[in-house]
């Protein structure tokens, strides 16, 4: 069905075109001043903002461990051996390797 006077096709391409024009533009601005610009996707910024949400309970975890450092409170003996237990292993498993 057609209405007479609305010719959407046309309008539709003008816009596209408009678009079009826009961008080349942009493009050779870009290429005369030496800048470049990158388009990140949705799915991009989500992963983005999901891998940089902090867990509060992090937070606090850090908090507490940077004020045991500070009062030197941190290491104790248990946290040594574990640590050179693991340093152990991963030595173990890269010669297994």
């Amino acid at each position: 069905m057609q209405i007479p006077g609305i010719n959407l096709a046309g309008k539709i391409e003008a816009v596209r075109a408009q678009e079009a024009r826009q961008k080349r533009e942009k493009t050779q601005t870009a290429l005369r001043t030496g800048t470049d610009e990158a388009i990140i996707s949705e799915k991009a910024q989500l992963i983005d903002a999901v891998s940089n949400a902090v867990d509060p309970k992090r937070i606090e975890r850090v908090a507490n461990i940077k004020k045991q450092i500070e009062d030197g409170t941190y290491e104790d003996e248990k946290k040594l051996k574990l640590a050179l237990n693991r340093m152990i292993d991963s030595i173990l498993d890269d010669e297994i390797a």
